[in-house]
């Protein structure tokens, strides 16, 4: 799957006159994976604690647009910009344009993983009636 959409976004940015490069469209999709980690991980720690599928959607994805939010208008606006420090999206960069961030990468994975792990610890003690 990721082999198609990089060839259909390759195939794009030739039709579009540009000159995408493998190497820097490979960084971008990277960049996503620890992202992706965070949130999933933490629907696995809602799933932990809340019983209904759609309270662990609504809550990680209202979470996933809370932090969005928090960090385009930390950019916009200086006094709100130390918020900034709680979202994800402060660390994600541009790897495309910036290269990827090790510790920023390194750190949401291991956050996400952790998360993970403690979603399964407490989805293995939950009462299931």
């Amino acid at each position: 799957m990721l082999a198609l959409i990089t060839a259909l976004t390759l195939a794009a940015g030739w039709l579009a006159g540009a000159d995408p490069s493998v190497t820097v469209l490979g960084r971008g999709f990277a960049n996503v994976w620890p992202l992706a980690m965070l949130f999933g991980g933490l629907a696995l720690a809602v799933a932990g604690v809340v019983r209904r599928s759609a309270a662990v959607t609504a809550i990680s994805a209202g979470t996933l647009v809370a932090m969005y939010v928090l960090d385009l208008v930390g950019k916009l606006a200086d006094p709100i910009e130390p918020v900034r420090a709680i979202s994800a999206f402060k660390y994600y960069g541009s790897a495309v344009r910036d290269g990827i961030d090790p510790l920023a990468f390194a750190g949401m994975a291991l956050a996400g993983a952790a998360l993970a792990a403690l979603g399964a610890w407490l989805f293995e003690r939950r009462d299931i009636a």
